[in-house]
């Protein structure tokens, strides 16, 4: 291995380890009791096999979440995450709805 595909591996194992320590995802709780699994969707929507993807909490409130995926250049792309189309997906109805603006676990799908 040259030097040069030595220090790209190691960043890119940096970056990992720094990503994994930020990744944050619904509990399986939370997703059963109310049909909300985003780390799913989110896998289901953005990874690939050169692409891994998981959901990442951006802040306190329930807007906060988003989709990640790490790029094949190691950089990581966010993408917004529509709850309609996450409960459509999932649960088969576009309703969806939260308890608390400022507890990003309580969403849930239906009225």
């Amino acid at each position: 291995m040259n030097l040069n595909r030595f220090i790209k591996a190691v960043a890119a194992t940096a970056g990992l380890a720094l990503t994994s320590s930020l990744m944050t995802s619904i509990p399986p709780v939370l997703a059963a009791r109310s049909g909300v699994d985003l780390d799913r969707y989110c896998k289901s929507m953005y990874a690939t096999q050169r692409m891994a993807a998981w959901t990442q909490l951006n802040g306190r409130t329930v807007y906060d979440w988003s989709c990640a995926q790490r790029q094949p250049n190691g950089q990581v792309k966010q993408y917004g995450i529509n709850m309609g189309h996450v409960c459509a997906v999932q649960r088969g109805t576009w309703d969806h709805n939260f308890t608390n603006r400022n507890n990003p676990y309580s969403w849930y799908c239906g009225r």
